[in-house]
């Protein structure tokens, strides 16, 4: 198996996506994949799963204002960015003004679209898996104020990407917990002080190799959903616009202008076919591709793949139209972007709830993914790190049966 490079774990991303490392965890949590800081920072030092970017947070002067600021008469001291000090002026009575300059850590404001660029363009950023590993303490300052820059040091924070809460489950997967001298705690005030004797608490039961190799195939993936989204966003938008123009058009009637936004939809999609058709040609990625994964992510969603489950609500999930699904939860959003994407290049059309209810129950034997196999002789996922673990598998029973000996 070709060895993976720290750059071809680099995960794609959309800047208005990225959340904080807190952010993600709670993220990870709705879905029942628990996380911690520590078993990330463990995932990243083991280079398998790496943080998008680190925004430093950078240093703002404060003076130290004392002031009456709610209007009662009580004055009390209060830090106020040095460059908000003449409007803060204009707000509150001002008694006194501390001469001395006070540092404090910057706020990072994420979201936009193009908000990390101010950071790059300004070395304030730092992509992981293009770095030497550091321990994430390094990153964090313990001083919240500081009279010198240099005393009060550098405040970093790490940023993921929704999607990675999908190769963090498949990782979690791969590993087995294994508490070393188990029998040795007796009382459960051993159990609680455990946790330095069982730091590195994940072994191996397969490579990092070949972990490392399923990663880079979800961040195929994941950049050319990434696409697909921006694609998607601009229909959306046209679609908005046009139906805001239609309603005038109708006088405010809502009817007339749904029955021209429906004419619109199959207009616009047949102008979007083209540029579907040169995402899948940019990405390297074939129909088949895209099919085989959509079952890993409905296996995510609410309502799940197993067959026992299913059985239980399939009335409920009978219920639901199909754009709540794609809406509610992110599983679900990328499954209806790509039978979208689907449809509009000529594939068969499907429905989210279709795939999960004609679910036939097939497991991938090298990631455990589920997948609805196209051939009747098909063992794997279809993803490029199981295929190859699987002609590797079939290469040593050769082996083993003298079929390769001279």
């Amino acid at each position: 198996m070709k060895k993976v490079t720290k750059a071809q774990l680099q995960p794609s991303f959309r800047q208005k996506d990225l959340i904080s490392v807190n952010s993600f965890i709670g993220f990870c949590q709705k879905y029942d994949i628990g996380t911690t800081k520590d078993e990330l920072e463990y995932f990243e030092k083991e280079g398998l799963l790496y943080p998008v970017v680190r925004v430093n947070r950078g240093l703002v002067e404060y003076k130290r204002v004392l002031a009456d600021y709610d209007g009662k008469g009580s004055e009390e001291w209060r830090f106020i960015p040095k460059e908000h000090i003449a409007r803060a002026k204009k707000q509150y009575k001002f008694k006194e003004i501390d001469k001395a300059t006070t540092y404090g850590h910057g706020s990072i404001l994420s979201g936009s679209d193009n908000w990390l660029d101010w950071y790059v363009k300004h070395s304030l950023a730092i992509f992981p898996a293009r770095t030497k590993f550091k321990e994430w303490s390094s990153y964090r300052s313990n001083q919240t104020w500081a009279t010198k820059p240099k005393k009060l040091g550098y405040d970093y924070e790490t940023f993921y990407t929704p999607y990675q809460i999908y190769p963090l489950q498949f990782i979690q997967s791969r590993r087995s917990l294994t508490i070393k001298n188990a029998g040795l705690y007796k009382t459960p005030e051993e159990w609680v002080n455990r946790g330095k004797q069982i730091k590195e608490m994940y072994t191996q039961d397969i490579s990092n190799d070949f972990i490392r190799q399923k990663i880079v195939d979800y961040y195929k993936l994941f950049n050319f959903i990434n696409d697909l989204e921006e694609l998607w966003e601009y229909r959306q938008l046209d679609l908005a616009r046009f139906y805001e123009e239609a309603v005038k058009g109708y006088d405010g009637k809502q009817k007339d202008a749904v029955d021209d936004l429906r004419h619109r939809e199959n207009v616009l999609d047949n102008e979007l076919k083209p540029k579907a058709e040169k995402l899948l040609t940019k990405h390297n990625i074939s129909i088949d591709y895209l099919e085989n994964w959509r079952f890993t992510f409905l296996g995510f969603g609410t309502f799940g793949l197993r067959i026992k489950v299913m059985t239980l609500r399939k009335p409920y999930l009978k219920t639901i139209e199909e754009e709540t699904l794609a809406n509610t939860e992110q599983p679900y959003k990328i499954v209806y972007l790509i039978n979208w994407l689907i449809k509009l290049v000529g594939g068969k059309e499907t429905t989210i709830k279709e795939l999960i209810l004609g679910f036939s129950g097939k497991y991938c034997p090298y990631c455990q993914s589920p997948f609805e196999p196209i051939r009747t002789t098909q063992i794997t996922c279809g993803s490029d790190a199981c295929k190859r673990a699987h002609e590797n598998e079939l290469k040593r029973q050769k082996r083993k049966s003298g079929l390769y000996r001279s």
